[in-house]
């Protein structure tokens, strides 16, 4: 599951549709609740939160099931959570969201596309256990108040990049994401079997993978097809 040791790297700020506070300048001290069925590390995090001062851990979950019912005390609370509880994942992190949770995933699990569907059903950062400690409590603030906090990492592979294909390249690339032979991509783009072969060996050499199934993958990832 990871844990929580210094390594290199800031996360990534961005507005998230609140607005943002001072929490020094306003006094006010931010209720957590931290859901992670590893026992060592919540207790950590929770200590080393409760040091900050800005923090107050009002409750530490090992189930989502948990966390729910201590929203039900705190439902103005940051969720911080883990992805790989017993009963957690994809659905229980989306059905926290869709309660209005104001919630940051921290895991050593998190996806480039489970981050885009968290933050679009309204996540406030997918952060990674690996941050340096000293990052994370002004992340969890900023989190907080209406600002999105991601993982470095997660932050560049999910900005727009320019892609280097061809519109027809993309076209093929598209067509072939089923893993389709090349005869029928070929009649689906319209295209000689040869010709179709070549732009996917384009597509495939200019992306840096390794073959069809990659490049479909990356291109799918970076929101090209």
């Amino acid at each position: 599951r990871g844990s929580l040791e210094p390594r290199g790297g800031q996360p990534r700020y961005a507005t998230h549709g609140h607005e943002h506070t001072d929490h020094h300048q306003h006094g006010i001290v931010i209720p957590l609740i931290l859901v992670d069925d590893h026992e060592l590390l919540v207790d950590a995090l929770a200590s080393l939160l409760a040091r900050e001062g800005s923090f107050d851990v009002v409750a530490t979950s090992s189930s989502f099931a948990e966390g729910r019912r201590a929203r039900e005390a705190a439902p103005d609370a940051l969720v911080v959570a883990d992805l790989d509880v017993p009963d957690g994942g994809r659905e229980a992190v989306l059905d926290l969201l869709s309660d209005g949770a104001r919630l940051v995933l921290l895991s050593a699990f998190a996806t480039t596309s489970l981050a885009r569907e968290l933050l679009a059903a309204g996540a406030r950062g997918v952060l990674s256990k690996g941050l340096p400690l000293s990052t994370l409590a002004p992340a969890l603030v900023a989190a907080w108040s209406g600002v999105c906090v991601l993982d470095p990492a997660i932050a560049r592979a999910i900005e727009p990049q320019p892609c280097p294909l061809s519109s027809r390249e993309l076209r093929v690339l598209h067509a072939a994401r089923d893993g389709a032979p090349i005869a029928q991509v070929a009649l689906r783009v319209h295209l000689a079997p040869g010709t179709t072969r070549n732009l996917l060996s384009h597509a495939i050499q200019a992306l840096g993978v390794r073959n069809r199934h990659e490049a479909v993958s990356l291109a799918q990832e970076r929101g090209w097809i």
